[in-house]
């Protein structure tokens, strides 16, 4: 089975890429979908951020309030860095998990969605790794659209993020998202005729 990890940056249009593949009937793990999921009420890794920053991070029904943990977290680097790798453990190892289920049901090409794939570590798990890049007028409006942000606001996120070179050093294909579906389209379609030649990562293939 091959794995693609996808990544990029904030605005980018990631989630557009993933679903032209799922189109194509390629399964696609979400990990911004893994990190709610391992904090969920009972999970071990809330019990272990609770047990670090105390019960005041819980709302009344158990579930955990993001808006504390993010005013805590952002203004103090070592509670950051706390926060993230606790919650990676667990996301790699729901990833894990859903790798070897995929591979049971023989998937030959699955995706793993992971804005954090190279801080995750998730990278090793990833035969190729491809990135999704925009111009940041384009990822600006679309952060503003999506989250309700001012422009101030969404200039600030995407400059906390890793630049473009960063990425392309580090991916095995880059893709640009400033808005054209058609072409984006025929870039999946190149893309995944490309990974499906790639013969010696399927055991079934002849």
């Amino acid at each position: 089975m091959l794995v693609l990890g996808v990544t990029g940056q904030s605005g980018a249009g990631k989630g557009a890429f993933c679903d032209l593949l799922r189109q194509k009937g390629i399964h696609c793990l979400d990990t911004d979908k893994t990190a709610r999921q391992v904090v969920e009420p009972g999970t071990e890794c809330l019990g272990v951020l609770v047990s670090h920053f105390g019960k005041d991070i819980l709302l009344d029904d158990g579930s955990m309030d993001r808006k504390k943990v993010a005013s805590i977290v952002f203004s103090d680097k070592k509670e950051l860095e706390f926060l993230t790798k606790t919650t990676h453990k667990y996301i790699i190892e729901k990833m894990k998990e859903w790798l070897f289920e995929r591979e049971l049901e023989g998937d030959k090409i699955v995706v793993i969605d992971a804005p954090q794939l190279f801080d995750a570590g998730a990278d090793l798990y990833c035969n190729f790794k491809l990135c999704v890049l925009a111009d940041k007028n384009i990822r600006a409006r679309r952060i503003m659209e999506r989250d309700g942000l001012t422009l101030e606001q969404a200039m600030a996120r995407i400059d906390s993020q890793n630049g473009d070179e960063y990425f392309k050093e580090r991916c095995d294909y880059t893709v640009y998202n400033n808005g054209d579906l058609g072409k984006l389209s025929k870039t999946a379609d190149k893309i995944y005729r490309e990974l499906m030649e790639k013969k010696e990562y399927f055991d079934d293939i002849q």
